[in-house]
């Protein structure tokens, strides 16, 4: 999808506020994020640069296993019609081998199967800034996690350092 597109349809749920404050905010505050992670997986920008390090930041982690798994899903789909335009590989592989970050908020209770879907080194500790949702603890509730290693918890920070 052009950006201008994306632009166009994120402007248009601005103006639509009859869905709620809450559902506005999580709708506008992650969608741009999704097409642009659609666009990298799924549009073939990783087949022109495989050497792209990119990051999704500030939407959380629990929407990737999921996500994944039904782009995998419509990819092999299409590709068993030989649809034309598609990437080389199905979108979880670019996760193996290419430099994709995200970060996850602390509360996140699929954070488990995030790591177990996009590895341990993909993941970044988020914890900049106070935000307007209150998230200013993040780090410590990622700290508590009892469903994740302490291993996994450094390697968030080795992330972040080396990434």
């Amino acid at each position: 999808m052009p950006l201008r597109n994306v632009s166009a349809a994120v402007e248009e749920l601005k103006r639509t506020r009859d869905m709620g404050a809450v559902a506005a905010h999580a709708v506008t505050f992650t969608l741009p994020l999704l097409f642009g992670f659609y666009g990298v997986l799924a549009g073939g920008v990783l087949d022109r640069f495989p050497k792209l390090k990119i990051s999704f930041l500030e939407a959380g982690a629990d929407w990737l296993p999921y996500r994944l798994q039904r782009m995998d899903h419509y990819f092999h789909s299409e590709k068993a019609i030989d649809r034309p335009g598609l990437p080389q590989r199905a979108p979880s592989e670019y996760l193996k081998d290419c430099e994709i970050y995200f970060t996850s908020e602390g509360d996140e209770k699929l954070l488990p199967e995030v790591l177990k879907g996009i590895g341990d080194d993909k993941m970044m500790i988020l914890g900049g800034m106070p935000h307007a949702e209150a998230r200013d603890n993040s780090i410590t509730e990622i700290e508590e996690h009892s469903d994740i290693s302490e291993t996994q918890k450094k390697k968030f920070w080795e992330t972040v350092r080396n990434g």
